[in-house]
């Protein structure tokens, strides 16, 4: 793992408006310890929490929560389906989405981002049998993976 320094604000403290800390283990209250010194955070998410994977299997809609990673469509009665992406999304926030029933050639799933685009377009949409996208936000926008 590399090593990464922080810019410093006022006192020298570290600072960043959002910082992603890869961990096992379930983080509680406001503060993760690093090594020699403490980041002072909000919102800080359980390893249990950001892997969620939700299975789409009725409606022609799907709002992603905050807490969902993969977005699965595999609906008894084949029709299109529309994924909509969250609002207020954090800077790096990756999603996926995956046609898991195999029809999306027949009945696509269009991927909306609540603001912004998807690689320059209003949407993505997946039209390809067991097709499936990752995309992470950049800040204003998404980009595929």
């Amino acid at each position: 793992m590399t090593n990464t320094a922080l810019p410093l604000g006022t006192n020298g403290a570290m600072t960043a408006s959002n910082i992603i800390v890869p961990f096992n283990n379930s983080v509680d209250g406001s503060t993760l310890v690093i090594t020699g010194g403490v980041i002072s955070a909000t919102g800080i998410q359980s390893g249990a929490n950001v892997v969620n994977v939700h299975t789409v299997t009725t409606g022609s809609s799907y709002t992603i929560g905050t807490t969902d990673y993969a977005i699965l469509v595999n609906k008894g009665t084949g029709s299109a389906t529309t994924i909509d992406l969250p609002t207020s999304p954090v800077l790096g926030r990756i999603v996926a989405g995956k046609d898991a029933k195999g029809d999306a050639n027949t009945n696509p799933i269009t991927v909306t981002p609540a603001s912004g685009n998807i690689d320059g377009s209003a949407t993505l949409i997946i039209t390809v049998a067991y097709g499936g996208v990752y995309l992470v936000f950049g800040g204003t926008n998404w980009s595929s993976l």
